[in-house]
């Protein structure tokens, strides 16, 4: 009669697949976390340049040629608006790529008229027309030839991080449509100078297209080069 002897792994044995299986999730869970993030963070850019674009589309069919930011807010859903201050609708304490202090929760050089407004699904608006007439603003070839007002979002409302190219971004709106900051058509604040780990003014426009914060890696993204630092 033969016995049957079984096979079983030592205690030692368990506890270093254990550790080993804890190291990788140690490894592997923040990077899936964090690209979890960007994705909701991407998808709310996308929903918020559709409402946008919506709302350019409405104030064409009204007929109204000045394309003002204050009619253009009119086809959002509101739930406050604050005319030229940020108190009461936005914090004062946002940062830029770098982690530097920058200028949204309140009125800056290029903003001396914003209005703020938060609206019913909790993002915060900053917007306001060019002093200049006519949309005769010029921030690049194009359409950004002929720029009348400016939006900017915080798509995360309330919550933090609170920073540009992160959950703030930039939108012109121009006589010939919406166009995110940061194109390769731009000049007033072009990508390479004014996103990638610098200010995070002029991000919009990668995200949308690349769907990628990788500027937030490297610092020799392009149109024209890299589109990922990977």
């Amino acid at each position: 009669m033969f016995k049957k002897y079984g096979f079983a792994f030592t205690l030692a044995e368990v506890l270093i697949a254990l550790a080993v299986i804890g190291i990788v999730a140690a490894l592997t869970i923040p990077s899936l976390i964090e690209k979890y993030q960007e994705k909701i963070l991407i998808t709310k850019l996308k929903k918020f340049y559709s409402e946008l674009s919506f709302a350019y589309n409405m104030n064409i069919a009204n007929e109204k040629p000045d394309f003002s930011s204050e009619d253009i807010i009119e086809y959002f859903k509101v739930y406050k608006i604050c005319e030229h201050t940020y108190e009461g609708c936005a914090d004062n304490r946002y940062v830029n790529v770098k982690n530097q202090s920058a200028n949204w929760g309140k009125t800056d050089s290029f903003a001396s008229t914003s209005n703020y407004a938060i609206l019913q699904n909790g993002m915060i608006l900053r917007y306001f027309t060019f002093k200049s007439s006519g949309c005769n603003t010029n921030a690049g070839t194009g359409a950004l030839s002929n720029t009348c007002s400016e939006f900017s979002i915080d798509i995360n409302g309330s919550q933090k991080p609170n920073q540009l190219g992160k959950d703030v971004f930039y939108f012109y709106v121009t006589q010939k449509g919406i166009v995110p900051f940061g194109t390769k058509e731009e000049t007033r604040y072009p990508f390479e100078t004014a996103c990638s780990l610098r200010s995070g003014t002029s991000c919009a426009a990668w995200v949308l297209q690349n769907e990628n914060f990788d500027y937030f890696k490297c610092d020799d993204l392009s149109w024209d080069g890299k589109k990922t630092c990977e």
